[in-house]
Order: C-alpha cells, then structure tokens, then sequence
C-alpha cells in the first residue's frame, strides 16, 4: 500500500490482479474485453524447432501491459502459452482518475 502524499483532488487506489474467466478479462475500471485464442491448426514435435511466434493483438488498457503468449515443451509437442494482462511494474501509485505517478 503506498504511503506517500495524496493530492486533494484524487484518491490512490490499489491496482487488484485483473480477474479472467472464460476469456474475457474484466479491469477495475470495469471495462471487458474478451480474448479471441489464436486456432493452432498445426501440431509441431519436432523438440529442435520450435514454431513461429504467434502474434497476438491486444488493446491498450491504463495501468497495465500485454506479456506476449509463447511456445513451450509439452514433453510430446509444442503447446502455445496464451499471453495476458498482468500490472505495469513501472507504475508505483495509481489514482482514481486514471492518472499515475
């Protein structure tokens, strides 16, 4: 929790873990997106090359970034990693109005 001066005009507010299910992601500002699984129509096993990076697009959304999907090791094949949202690192306080410092 962040202890340092709050302007008069805004209130800080706590940056909570998006909530996901199903693949729509709901944010604090109450804004749903809903995430379209890109379709994997090839199965790769072959442990030596890995398969070309799937790109995935996602809208902006304050407060938070993308982290991109990837590939990894099933043991048998290939599996795609879906990406996601996760909080931005860089953004210590967050306030109610959208802003950040």
């Amino acid at each position: 929790m962040y202890r340092g001066p709050i302007r008069a005009n805004r209130r800080v507010i706590t940056r909570n873990a998006i909530h996901h299910h199903d693949g729509v992601y709901v944010f604090n500002s109450g804004r749903r997106w809903r995430y379209q699984r890109p379709v994997i129509r090839q199965r790769y096993y072959n442990v030596r090359v890995r398969p070309q990076v799937v790109v995935e697009s996602a809208p902006t959304e304050a407060g938070y970034i993308w982290v991109a999907g990837n590939w990894s090791w099933g043991g048998g094949e290939w599996v795609w990693n879906a990406g996601y949202y996760a909080p931005d690192p860089s953004i210590q306080v967050y306030y109610d109005d959208g802003s950040w410092e």
